[in-house]
């Protein structure tokens, strides 16, 4: 072996830990600022749960996360959407937005809460809304918001309503043809006869703080070990060289 292969065979774990350990101490502070923010979160929502003062959602300009809202308006019956790969309970299933005409004209996605799919990935039960003016209770949310994406939604459709996986305001916007109300309601008091057929458990989504600091503390493990390891190499490589 000649002292270029030599020197390379002994530079290569270097370089691998010069591009690792930067890596794993990003991912650590970064599931360290993630712990922060849904603590935020959580701290957020049990405030605004507190909080019984319900504002009209045509007024709202730049409402609080989970803070009371009403909505008054006509629902777009023959618009409504389903929103694809969200679980309850282990069962794959659905949330379903029905659009509301407020009475500016401008358009509020109605979050009504989750249902089973069928096998066709169809809706399990009925979708229909009443044709009359509705008032509408419920909490200032977001569309849910997935991990990697592999699809892509439609921007249009003669479907209805279409099977969507996380689509953002932008393309619901488009599909619906609407000027859409920022935010979703999500929606706490159900229309008549409708109690039982759709699930609401309207709470910040993903992982407890407790879970994003676990993360943190075994990349911050892993790059402690991937150091000792590291240095082990260094020190062995420096006694055989003394040795010869």
């Amino acid at each position: 072996m000649t002292a270029v292969s030599s020197r390379l065979l002994n530079a290569w774990p270097v370089l691998l830990y010069l591009v690792l350990m930067p890596t794993m101490l990003w991912l650590g502070f970064w599931q360290l600022d993630k712990s922060g923010q849904r603590a935020q979160a959580l701290a957020r929502y049990e405030t605004q749960l507190e909080n019984s003062e319900t504002q009209d959602a045509a007024e709202l300009i730049d409402p609080e996360p989970f803070s009371p809202v009403s909505a008054t308006g006509e629902f777009v019956a023959d618009r409504q959407l389903l929103i694809d790969n969200i679980v309850v309970d282990g069962q794959a299933g659905a949330y379903v937005i029905s659009p509301m005409v407020l009475s500016g004209g401008r358009t509020l996605l109605i979050n009504r809460g989750w249902i089973p799919l069928t096998s066709e990935r169809t809706s399990a039960v009925p979708l229909t809304v009443p044709t009359e003016v509705q008032t509408v209770v419920g909490r200032v949310g977001i569309l849910p918001v997935g991990g990697l994406i592999l699809v892509e939604n439609p921007t249009t459709t003669e479907r209805w309503p279409p099977l969507l996986v996380f689509p953002t305001m932008a393309e619901l916007s488009s599909l619906l043809e609407r000027e859409l109300v920022g935010g979703v309601l999500l929606s706490t008091d159900p229309l008549a006869d409708e109690s039982e057929r759709f699930v609401r458990r309207w709470t910040p989504g993903g992982l407890p703080p407790e879970r994003h600091m676990g993360y943190a503390v075994q990349w911050f493990a892993m790059s402690i070990a991937l150091t000792l390891l590291m240095m082990g190499a260094w020190w062995r490589t420096r006694s055989k060289n003394n040795r010869e």
